[in-house]
């Protein structure tokens, strides 16, 4: 068993992925202490970067997780990344200290919960038509402005999409599939798509025993019969005693939080998560290091790529004027507006993205004719972190599973201070609710669902 992959997809980890059943309707500075700990003086805290090697055991003995050789699995403690027995059982340790611990469910995955099986129909009907989908959010997801009657693919639709109709804010599309194709929707190649002049049919019959990705967590089909599919949303290890092995082999220790959010700057979850991170960067800005960054890959054409690099540049020359230039980027995309609304020195500007140009090789990679273009600028740090796609947070130069809502990034940012040095600004509350993904600050959407990448 693979526990580094096990860990990230369905293991230890928080999960946070897309519906496969949404995609018909996706449209709709800090000082660090320089290197690892060695003094084995040293105990782990809330907020410490702890490296650890680990074999997870069932009752009987079965070894259902463990971690590779030469890859210890890394996580800040106190960001709720981990299941609470475990970022207990570490706190407390020195390096090159080795662990035995017992967790009873209530301290790993909970007890079942019957609640958290649910039945969904074999057979869906949906309609052909799409309506009223934003033009900023085709736009997002394209990266040009929609023509009438042209067709288009979009990275969560595994068919062509046709504009038939465009109005003033929004347009009409229309699915375009084969009809009688047999597609991948999450429960493998077994599903088949038949259409007539109104709607298109999804039939599927899984596997019991796939597992699948949903907005609502990692689910299980548990059964399947004439009608229905039942999936189980519990954890595979619920309801089990588990025994863990854990030997700490690193710490390191942070003043204050490194913040990095990896986005892409027309992926509309990316944005969804940049409209959740601006009221934490205002209350937390003189506390915490937040930056964004940019995915090594772009999916959304010439129009993503430019603003990537404005973007960087705008960080990299005038930081005092980036994250108001982001708020007004983000209300409807409009970045000639919002450079002029924020006084962007547009000699600077201009020259810091011909020096980019050059040094990242930006415009050879978007003529490359690949499909999702290489992006450089701030590839070295997405690859060593392990970025796949928008948006992705890290913080001490750790993947963290948090919510796109205000409330639930502040608290993960504050999870990463030293218990200690906890500034007063984390006790206040921030919104809950998601924002919505694309451009606009109106309406909410899923807390974690949906990626580009």
């Amino acid at each position: 068993m693979n526990g580094k992959n096990l860990l990230k997809g369905y293991g230890l980890l928080e999960i946070s992925a897309v519906a496969a059943i949404l995609i018909l309707s996706v449209l709709i500075s800090g000082c660090v202490n320089p290197g690892d700990s060695e003094n084995k003086t040293i105990n782990v805290e809330e907020g410490d970067q702890v490296g650890v090697y680990y074999i997870g055991k069932l009752q009987n003995g079965t070894i259902f997780d463990q971690s590779e050789e030469g890859n210890p699995l890394t996580f800040i403690v106190g960001s709720g990344q981990m299941i609470k027995g475990f970022e207990e059982a570490v706190t407390g340790m020195k390096v090159n200290e080795t662990k035995n611990v017992t967790l009873y469910p209530e301290n790993a995955y909970g007890e079942k919960d019957p609640k958290r099986v649910t039945k969904i129909p074999k057979v869906s009907i949906e309609s052909i038509f799409i309506d009223n989908v934003p033009l900023s959010n085709f736009k997002g997801a394209i990266g040009k402005d929609p023509v009438i009657n042209e067709t288009y693919r979009i990275q969560q639709i595994p068919w062509p999409i046709r504009v038939v109709e465009i109005k003033n804010t929004t347009i009409k599309l229309k699915h375009e599939p084969v009809s009688g194709i047999v597609i991948n929707i999450g429960f493998g190649e077994v599903t088949t798509v038949t259409t007539n002049e109104t709607n298109l049919t999804l039939s599927s019959n899984p596997v019991v025993g796939t597992m699948l990705n949903t907005q609502s967590g990692v689910a299980v089909v548990s059964e399947v019969d004439n009608e229905n599919i039942t999936m189980d949303y519990n954890h595979p290890l619920a309801g089990k005693t588990l025994n863990f092995e854990i030997k700490l082999v690193k710490i390191k220790k942070f003043d204050k939080p490194e913040v990095e959010v990896f986005v892409m700057a027309y992926c509309p979850y990316g944005t969804q998560i940049e409209k959740g991170i601006i009221p934490v960067h205002e209350l937390l800005k003189d506390k915490a290091n937040i930056s964004i960054r940019f995915v090594q890959y772009t999916m959304h054409g010439k129009t993503e790529v430019d603003e990537n690099t404005r973007q960087y540049c705008i960080q990299k020359e005038q930081p005092d004027k980036y994250w108001g230039y982001l708020a007004c980027f983000l209300e409807k995309g409009d970045s000639a507006n919002c450079s002029n609304k924020l006084n962007i020195d547009k000699n600077k500007l201009q020259s810091c993205i011909n020096e980019a140009d050059k040094n990242f090789n930006i415009s050879s990679d978007l003529a490359s004719g690949a499909q999702y273009p290489r992006y450089r600028v701030n590839e070295d740090i997405a690859l060593k972190y392990g970025v796949g796609g928008s948006p992705t947070v890290v913080i001490n130069g750790a993947q963290v599973g948090a919510n796109r809502d205000s409330e639930s990034l502040k608290n993960a940012i504050c999870n990463a201070f030293p218990q200690k040095k906890r500034p007063v600004e984390c006790n206040q509350t921030l919104s809950s609710a998601p924002p919505a993904p694309g451009f606009g600050f109106s309406g909410t959407g899923s807390g974690s669902g949906g990626t580009c990448g």
